[in-house]
């Protein structure tokens, strides 16, 4: 038989051709890719681990309290467990109202008893990060609140830390989806920060590491209403009283401003999500009190976020008559005033200048902002709020 020709005797083609079969091509066999389900934990395991958890964080001995040993112990089940298994104990303990023992022991602080130390708790839960689905992390992070100490705030940040650094982005988005209810609204009519929620500060941890994601950040960002992310915004500044002095602590503003940054503008559904970020920025600039004492990284995060997406989101904005959508106006003018009171000859209002062409409804807008700054050594400037009512209409969209 011949290998680069066709087999006369038995009218085979070459082995080299192996495409077709005399003048018929071969049928392609087109097979799906193989798609593993995770496999099921055993049932009897599970319980088994549950059985396991539930026998060394309860009370035994003379003084009947929980050992260090014991409780390492304890979490070590957890973190030998497999992915699925390990989410299924952690359902089993929630069901059977031991989940709340097993941090309950975490964070005994007790000098007699156990309780996990910082760097032992901190790889426990960076381990469950990296196993469990978004509902089960923030089932745990309840508890952590609860036990953590009197606000929980410092125990739902060391949480959401390991969630944001371990976890997947599925996991990410539905543990923001499965903490949004519980977030709190700070009093926006206060020049200071009223508090900040536990719950709203993980959120904002978490939404800060998705920079690199940016369709799963704007997922994450759409599963919070109105009310949630400014919650959540909100409380990603720490009002901190150092003496007599009130300092706002930025850091996790600015790192949730990077994330945001990352977003397309041009997309429909990620601009959205970047103008509301926009629009609860600016609603805390009406403020002089809260400008003065902000940090400059504030001002340069979202000073970042507004000009690197200043010309998808104009486009947007202009209707077909050249008018500009009212509210993006009112935040150009908030930003205008804002760069000129924190930074008059700075960077940022060179930029925005430059944006804007003279005659223009932004160029109008960043004038009366202008001319609202020079009034205020005469007393006459208004109100961050009653400026923004009073917004001359040729300056914005006709109706």
């Amino acid at each position: 038989m011949r290998l680069d020709g066709p087999d006369p005797v038995n009218h085979r083609p070459a082995l080299r051709d192996l495409g077709s079969y005399g003048d018929r091509p071969l049928p392609v066999i087109r097979r799906r890719p193989l798609v593993l389900a995770p496999l099921r934990p055993d049932a009897d395991d599970v319980a088994g681990k549950a059985d396991r958890i539930e026998k060394l964080i309860s009370s035994s001995g003379w003084f009947q309290w929980v050992s260090k040993g014991e409780i390492s112990d304890a979490v070590q089940t957890l973190k030998d467990a497999d992915a699925e298994t390990a989410k299924a104990v952690v359902a089993e303990l929630d069901e059977r109202g031991r989940l709340d023992d097993l941090f309950d022991e975490i964070y005994d602080g007790s000098h007699v008893g156990g309780g996990l130390e910082g760097d032992d708790r901190r790889a426990f839960f960076e381990d469950m990060a990296g196993k469990l689905d978004g509902a089960s992390l923030a089932r745990m992070a309840n508890e952590a609140k609860r036990h953590g100490g009197y606000t929980g705030l410092e125990a739902m940040t060391e949480f959401a830390g390991a969630v944001a650094a371990h976890a997947s982005s599925d996991a990410k988005v539905e543990f923001v989806r499965s903490l949004a209810d519980e977030t709190l609204v700070s009093d926006t009519t206060s020049s200071a920060f009223a508090f900040v929620d536990p719950d709203a500060v993980a959120i904002a941890t978490v939404l800060a590491s998705m920079g690199d994601d940016p369709a799963s950040l704007r997922r994450a960002m759409a599963s919070l209403d109105d009310k949630q992310l400014q919650s959540v915004m909100y409380s990603s500044v720490d009002r901190v009283v150092i003496g007599p002095a009130v300092v706002d602590d930025v850091d996790g503003y600015v790192a949730l401003a990077d994330a945001v940054a990352q977003l397309d503008a041009s997309d429909p559904a990620e601009r959205a999500q970047i103008r509301r970020f926009i629009g609860f920025s600016m609603d805390r600039l009406g403020d002089d009190e809260f400008i003065r004492r902000l940090q400059p990284e504030y001002k340069d995060a979202l000073t970042s976020v507004f000009l690197t997406h200043f010309d998808d989101l104009l486009g947007a904005s202009l209707s077909d008559n050249g008018a500009i959508d009212r509210e993006f106006a009112e935040d150009i003018e908030s930003f205008a005033h804002f760069i000129l009171f924190s930074d008059p000859a700075g960077e940022s209002l060179q930029e925005l200048q430059h944006s804007c062409q003279s005659g223009s409804p932004i160029w109008w807008t960043w004038r009366r902002a202008s001319a609202a700054m020079a009034a205020r050594d005469s007393g006459t400037r208004q109100s961050g709020a009653k400026r923004r009512r009073t917004l001359p209409d040729s300056c914005l969209p006709t109706a």
